[in-house]
């Protein structure tokens, strides 16, 4: 979906806003730097209830074939943000943007999950 170059001169920055093209969905790339000794990023949608979502997101830096770090989950919806989420986060290491000569990519993908079948009633008569 997306790509975002994280690096210490904009690595303060609270968020990073996303936007899905075909729908307008607007995303934000919370960039919390309230864990000791890193970020912590992770992925919310500003809407009301709405279809289920997953995300997958990495990050990855310096030479080609350096180590990554990604995580994957549902993706929280919100009226509005107020305060960071406490649900899931990606855990980035501020020793890993430093290897990585301070900055870093992050990609977000985003994809809406299919509704559910509905079940058959077996109990029928």
């Amino acid at each position: 979906m997306k790509t975002v170059l994280l690096c210490r001169a904009i690595a303060a920055a609270i968020f990073h806003v996303l936007l899905r093209e075909e729908d307008s969905s607007v995303f934000l790339l919370l960039n919390g730097g309230d864990v000791p000794k890193g970020r912590s990023l992770s992925v919310v949608c500003v809407a009301a209830a709405g279809e289920a979502e997953l995300y997958t997101m990495a990050v990855s830096g310096g030479a080609p074939g350096a180590l990554s770090l990604s995580v994957s989950g549902s993706v929280p919806r919100v009226r509005r943000w107020v305060r960071y989420p406490t649900g899931g986060f990606l855990f980035v290491p501020d020793a890993y943007l430093r290897a990585s000569g301070g900055s870093v990519s992050v990609t977000v993908h985003v994809k809406k999950l299919p509704p559910p079948e509905l079940e058959e009633d077996t109990t029928a008569a």
